[in-house]
């Protein structure tokens, strides 16, 4: 009966342990698919820069999302602090991502003011494509980031089966 009673809190013992195991690489997996997609829309960007028709009207368009974007991130806050269905964690997480992605259509929508401005500090930025301003310095930032959090996520969970992290 001993031997029983103790396999079975083995047993709870390792279900929890694969329990967190499996939520830190949910979470990873959210942020790579979020990443990915983000990649994806500066791409989109980018293009939308490189094309003569539409060229006068993204600073518009992306200043328009930044506003979009902050209104989202204000009301998934908002919601995050009532607790809304439980989630109180995934809301946050949520309006920190609508908030990056309204700061980002903010530099794109401005980019040439920052972009001039940086060139006032070093007159060689002046030379840089400005593919880079737009989109490929932010896909650079987002890879990074995701290395970074995949890191991370590794030693979560090697401390998770090592029993360090509760």
């Amino acid at each position: 009966m001993v031997s029983k009673m103790g396999q079975m809190e083995k047993r709870e013992r390792n279900r929890a342990k694969r329990a967190k195991i499996d939520a830190t690489t949910n979470n990873y997996m959210i942020n790579l698919a979020w990443g990915v997609f983000a990649i994806i829309l500066l791409r989109f960007v980018e293009s939308g820069f490189s094309s003569a028709d539409t060229v006068l009207i993204m600073p518009t368009l992306m200043k328009t999302l930044a506003v979009v974007f902050a209104v989202v991130a204000v009301g998934l806050f908002v919601c995050g602090k009532l607790n809304v269905l439980n989630h109180k964690n995934r809301f946050y997480g949520y309006s920190a991502f609508s908030l990056v992605l309204a700061l980002g259509s903010l530099w794109i929508g401005f980019y040439s003011s920052i972009r001039y401005f940086f060139v006032g500090f070093n007159p060689n930025l002046a030379n840089l494509d400005s593919r880079w301003w737009i989109s490929r310095g932010m896909i650079v930032a987002v890879a990074v980031y995701l290395v970074v959090m995949l890191v991370w996520t590794m030693i979560k969970i090697s401390r998770i089966e090592k029993g360090k992290k509760k």
